[in-house]
C-alpha cells in the first residue's frame, strides 16, 4: 500500500489516518490473518483482483470504510461531493453531499480597430458531486468518479 500512496497520497488515506483495522492487519502474522475472517476476506479480495477475477466493486477505483461515517464532515470525498447511487451501497447510512460547482474560463478578445482588450467569463461546465457509489461490500463502500465531474474537469477515471 505504501508503494501506491507514495506518489499519490489520495490513493488511500488508510495508510496515514491511523486506521485501526489497517494497522492491525499490517502487524498480524500469517497465522493471525488466517484465523481472522475479516482479514482473510481482504486477502481473498486482493488475490481475486490480482488474478483478474470478477470485479466485486463494479468498476470502482476508490473505497472507504467506517471513517466516512465517523469523520463525515471532514472527509475528503464528502467535501468533494458523494452520491449514493443505490440504497444497497449505503452500508453506513450516510447522506449524499452534493453542491453545484460551476467552472469558468476567461476569454480575452482584442478589438483590431481600437486595440482594446476585453475579457469575457464563459462557463466551461458544471457538476454537483465528484464520486458515485458502485457497491457496498462488507465494511467498504466503493466509488468511481462521476462522469459529469470527469467531463468538466477533464480528469482521469483513476486519479
Amino acid at each position: 500500500m505504501a508503494t501506491f500512496t507514495k506518489n499519490d497520497p489520495t490513493f488511500s488515506f488508510v495508510v496515514g489516518d491511523g486506521n485501526a483495522r489497517y494497522n492491525s492487519m499490517m502487524k498480524a502474522t500469517d497465522d493471525q490473518i488466517a484465523k481472522n475472517p475479516a482479514m482473510q476476506a481482504a486477502i481473498d479480495a486482493a488475490r481475486n483482483a490480482l488474478a483478474g477475477g470478477p470485479d466485486k466493486s463494479n468498476g470502482a477505483y476508490f473505497w472507504d470504510g467506517a471513517d466516512i461515517k465517523t469523520n463525515y464532515n471532514n472527509h475528503f470525498k464528502v467535501r468533494h461531493g458523494i452520491k449514493i447511487t443505490d440504497p444497497s451501497h449505503n452500508i453506513y447510512d450516510i447522506k449524499d453531499s452534493t453542491k453545484l460547482v460551476i467552472l469558468y474560463k476567461i476569454i480575452k478578445k482584442k478589438d483590431k480597430k481600437t486595440k482594446k482588450v476585453e475579457t469575457e467569463k464563459v462557463e466551461t461546465g458544471r457538476y454537483d458531486h465528484a464520486y458515485d457509489s458502485t457497491a457496498g461490500v462488507g465494511g467498504t463502500i466503493f466509488w468511481k468518479y462521476n462522469q459529469q465531474y470527469l467531463d468538466v474537469t477533464r480528469g482521469s477515471e483513476y486519479r
